[in-house]
Order: structure tokens, then sequence, then C-alpha cells
């Protein structure tokens, strides 16, 4: 089957914009959704400034690229509400915060989700949701806990639709990054918090928004074909380095 169609969010920057790149490298359509025009044009078959927490216009968009002529094979869940704006104690954050953030990570990741579900159960080729979660789904990180609960909650969504999904040969897996050099987060982070978030990363670096992007691309090719259901670190072993104490 030719390539066809792939609708990303978050397209305009950082790690989306990288996704939009692999993904068409590797010969998809892709269309980029962001309330920002693109930071650069990476072959985009087309661009939408949308709100992603507008449900009705993002499935909107779903049924028109998968009614185009290349249809579509998949989905990937990236817009996401900073977890800067998230930061501070759970017993200090406001239910304001609380529910923007939920409506932003998760509530919007849903229905994308769900739109292209409806719609790739009707083609008879299969596709493929992926969705960034975090590192932070999977470890309890002081002051980043609603954050955290919200890429948990893509986590738990990414598994019932893949077992849901299976049977029509669409597969469904997340991708969790640790610290990742955007120009958000590289500018966010003073020197000691980057030190902080260096030494729990056994190789010593942040990820590339690229390395994010590859391993998307990967879950998007024939070679993962049988994976399905699982959220695939890409930490330089962050989740194995555990608390980082060593014994003497």
């Amino acid at each position: 089957m030719s390539k066809a169609g792939v609708v990303v969010t978050g397209a305009a920057r950082g790690i989306g914009l990288e996704i939009c790149a692999a993904l068409a490298r590797d010969g998809f359509r892709v269309t980029g959704l962001d309330l920002l025009p693109p930071e650069r044009d990476v072959d985009f078959e087309g661009f939408r400034i949308l709100d992603v927490t507008d449900a009705s216009a993002v499935e909107t968009t779903v049924q028109e690229v998968a009614a185009s002529e290349a249809g579509l094979f998949g989905v990937v869940n990236n817009a996401i509400l900073s977890s800067n704006y998230m930061d501070g104690p759970l017993a200090d954050a406001s239910m304001e915060t609380y529910d923007t953030s939920f409506a932003v990570n998760v509530r919007a990741h849903y229905s994308l989700m769900r739109a292209a579900a409806r719609s790739l159960q009707k083609s008879d080729h299969g596709g493929c949701i992926v969705s960034i979660s975090s590192v932070n789904a999977m470890r309890g990180v002081a002051n980043t806990g609603i954050y955290s609960a919200t890429k948990a909650a893509l986590v738990a969504l990414t598994q019932t639709f893949a077992v849901e999904l299976a049977p029509h040969g669409i597969r469904c897996n997340s991708v969790a990054p640790a610290a990742t050099a955007t120009h958000r987060q590289m500018t966010a982070l003073t020197s000691d918090e980057i030190s902080e978030r260096l030494a729990r990363i056994p190789l010593a670096r942040f990820a590339e928004p690229s390395e994010i992007a590859d391993a998307v691309a990967f879950l998007f090719s024939d070679s993962a074909r049988f994976i399905t259901g699982i959220t695939l670190p890409v930490d330089g072993g962050y989740l194995a380095y555990g608390s980082g104490l060593t014994e003497n």
C-alpha cells in the first residue's frame, strides 16, 4: 500500500515538527495541527491552525484526511500543555490548573484517538495511533504531579485502544521521552535544573527531538507490525537508573 495520510498535533515546533519531518521522509502525507504556524516547512501535505481541544474540529480534520485520495493511516498525539504550567506540589494546585491540564493533555488526545479509531475501523488496511507520553507517567516526580497524571492517563488509553482495535489491525502505542532538548525546555530550565536532570540520565545528555521522532517513525513502520499496546521509553536509561543511589 502506498503511504497514506497521518495527522500530527502539536506540529509547529520541537518534537512535533520533527515527527512530521520523519514521517514525511518515510513517505507519509502529513497534516499538521497547531495553534501556531510551523517554524519551517517539512513537506507537509497540509497544515491547519487549530485548537486541539475543539473535538468537533479535530474529528472533521480526521474525516477529511480519511476522505482524501491518500486516505488515513494514523495519527500522532503530541500537543501538550507544558509541565512548567503545572509545576508545584499537588496539594497547592488549583482545580483550574487540573481541569485545563486534563483538557489539553488527555481529553484532546482522546478525541483524536477516538476520531482515528472510528475512521480506521471502516478501512481494510489497519492503521497506527501513537501518543507522546512521558517517563513521568511511570515515576513519582515531585512538583510535576498533575502533568505526570495526564501522561499516565495516555498510557491507559493507549493500552485499552490497543486491545479494542487489534482485531481491526490497528496498532496503538505510546512513546515516553525523558528530558528532551527542545527550545522551550532549554529556555525554561536553570543551569542547576539541567545539571540535576542530567545526573539522573545514564547517557548523560538530553534527548534530541529528532530521536523522539525516530521512535515514532519506527512504530509507524512495518518493522513494528507486531508491536501494540506498549509504551516505549526514549530516555537515555532514566527509568533503568532508578533513584540513582548506590550501595557502598
